[in-house]
């Protein structure tokens, strides 16, 4: 025989209740704390007898105030609403929450309190936070990927419509060489927009290993390379030697005649820095991680993002500043540590 939800005694539904995984709670006519579920006093960190009597306003974040009052008032008015708000526990911890409300009244329509249901929504907030940066990102890349791709597919045209008209090899290599930035172009974007939040395979590698490994690729005539033991630390190989071969190929392209350019550990062990003896960032170049940001004539603008982007997926932080000698200094901290093998 089917049970009637009606029929069910207050402690059953009490227990129905405290199952619950929302914050479900009962405010009196005056606005005070009357009944709350296990879930909710979890939640909240106050004991039972700090929690009887409490107001809306002791268990919100200060700066959701305003908000919160003006849920009270739509819940007067028209009988119920919704609004989210930070709850904040006795030990500071504040998580955001969904609340909505209904007015409970007598049998006469006399109100005789209100009904509180509060949802979690950290999750979802940060979800929501993650697809607005994405698209923040993805907007900025499409406005610089349009403008530093359709120069030189138009200066590719107009090569081409000369070189079938005087087979000019010099209009050849501008061809070339304008196809060439397009790629390049194209293989720093997909890199950087491919990266996922976080990498979740991580292995021990030798970050001076792996420079001497991209230094093979960039390496000048003009240019030395010195590196410092650093020890293994946990990282994605690939992205890693991504990172360091871009920052590499700065200090070659920025750094003048015979720069040298040092990769070691940081001082007080937290990570590990790149650095060469050249001109350093110029003072107008505020924010160098910044895509599009370049100082290169012709240049992409990406190499330094892919670097921050490459740090941001390890845990990492990345600061930009100047070396002991003048130059460009690129340090990585919080970095962890791992066991080579």
């Amino acid at each position: 025989m089917q049970t009637d939800l009606r029929d069910l005694d207050d402690e059953q539904l009490r227990r129905a209740l405290d199952g619950l995984r929302d914050v479900f709670a009962v405010f009196d006519e005056r606005n005070r704390l009357i009944y709350w579920n296990d879930h909710a006093q979890k939640r909240s960190g106050y004991e039972a007898e700090e929690l009887a009597g409490m107001r809306p306003e002791q268990l919100v974040a200060e700066e959701d105030l305003p908000e919160l009052q003006q849920y009270l008032k739509q819940v007067h008015l028209t009988g119920q609403g919704t609004v989210e708000v930070r709850l904040v526990a006795k030990g500071g911890e504040a998580v955001p929450h969904e609340l909505y409300s209904d007015l409970l009244t007598d049998r006469d329509g006399t109100m005789v309190g209100r009904v509180v249901v509060g949802r979690d929504v950290s999750q979802r907030q940060a979800y929501q936070r993650l697809l607005e940066l994405k698209n923040d990102r993805l907007a900025a890349f499409a406005q610089f990927v349009s403008h530093d791709v359709t120069n030189p597919l138009a200066v590719a045209g107009g090569r081409l419509e000369l070189y079938r008209e005087t087979g000019d090899e010099a209009d050849y290599r501008q061809i070339v060489a304008a196809h060439r930035r397009i790629e390049q172009v194209v293989d720093d974007l997909l890199r950087l927009t491919s990266y996922g939040t976080r990498i979740d395979d991580a292995s021990a590698v030798d970050p001076v290993a792996i420079a001497e490994e991209a230094w093979q690729t960039v390496r000048s005539d003009r240019a030395t390379l010195r590196v410092d033991e650093v020890g293994h630390v946990a990282a994605d190989r690939g992205l890693l030697r991504q990172a360091l071969e871009n920052l590499l190929c700065n200090a070659v392209q920025h750094g003048g005649e015979g720069v040298t350019v040092r990769v070691g550990p940081l001082t007080d062990d937290t990570g590990f820095f790149v650095e060469d003896d050249g001109p350093g960032f110029p003072p107008e170049c505020e924010s160098p991680f910044e895509p599009g940001v370049t100082t290169q004539p012709g240049g992409t603008g990406l190499g330094l993002a892919i670097v921050a982007e490459v740090a941001a997926v390890h845990g990492w932080s990345v600061e930009a500043t100047t070396a002991a000698a003048g130059g460009a200094r690129i340090e990585f901290r919080g970095v962890d540590r791992a066991v080579g093998r």
